[in-house]
């Protein structure tokens, strides 16, 4: 099963001042052949990133095979949106087309942030949530 790597083990790892056991922990997830990228999740990272940090990201894109969006994307997104609403979530805009995106292929969205388990309940999402380890 294809899992799309959520923004936020992206960020541990190639974060300069990311300690090397958060790292460790992340890499195996971004380094598996299952693993996935989606366009969602770079630009969450592009945007904010340093020269340094963009530097690092796009050498590791370019060995990462990248999940495509549905072509109604945002149609789909905005729907998501309005069933977690009935179940009382509220969900961000990127979470809804990062979920989206997992939801369209069937894959299993790896990551740390917990409101994407609220999706998950609200939704066909599958999501893996890791806790990141303590030092």
């Amino acid at each position: 099963m294809a899992q799309l790597i959520d923004t936020s083990l992206w960020i541990d790892l190639t974060r300069l001042r990311s300690p090397g056991a958060l790292k460790a922990f992340v890499a195996p997830y971004i380094n598996d052949p299952e693993a996935h990228l989606a366009d969602p999740i770079t630009f969450e990272l592009l945007r904010f990133a340093t020269d340094a940090e963009a530097s690092l990201l796009t050498q590791y894109f370019a060995n990462v095979p990248k999940l495509s969006c549905p072509d109604d994307l945002w149609t789909l997104a905005a729907k998501l949106g309005q069933e977690c609403r009935k179940t009382g979530i509220t969900a961000g805009a990127i979470d809804l087309l990062i979920s989206t995106v997992a939801i369209f292929h069937s894959a299993e969205l790896v990551t740390f942030d917990e409101d994407f388990q609220l999706i998950a309940g609200a939704s066909a999402l599958k999501v893996k949530i890791l806790k990141r380890p303590v030092p």
